[in-house]
């Protein structure tokens, strides 16, 4: 599965199965906030800043280092976009371990 890096922000645990909110860097330099249920997320970070891997689907590859992917499960960003362009480092390639 091919994922992208993003950072724990926050979670809330309190209604059942728990939120995360989860901070991505996007290629402009400009981030945007997912906002989703902890298992849809697949959350296995707990504390903020800790990183967390997003299932996507790769759907260009800029020569200039950036990479266009489509969030998996559902998920979208905060303001409803559920396609980013992110830095090439920020893709995980299944097999790959988040650094936190």
């Amino acid at each position: 599965m091919t994922s992208i890096l993003g950072r724990l922000v926050s979670t809330d645990d309190e209604d059942f199965p728990g939120w995360a909110r989860v901070r991505v860097d996007r290629a402009d330099g400009t981030a945007v906030e997912v906002h989703d249920k902890q298992p849809v997320i697949g959350l296995g970070a707990e504390v903020p800043g800790d990183s967390v891997c997003l299932d996507c689907e790769v759907l260009e590859i800029d020569t200039g280092g950036s990479v266009t992917v489509r969030l998996l499960h559902g998920m979208a960003t905060t303001d409803g976009h559920e396609i980013l362009t992110v830095q090439r480092a920020r893709l995980l390639e299944a097999g790959t371990q988040a650094r936190s």
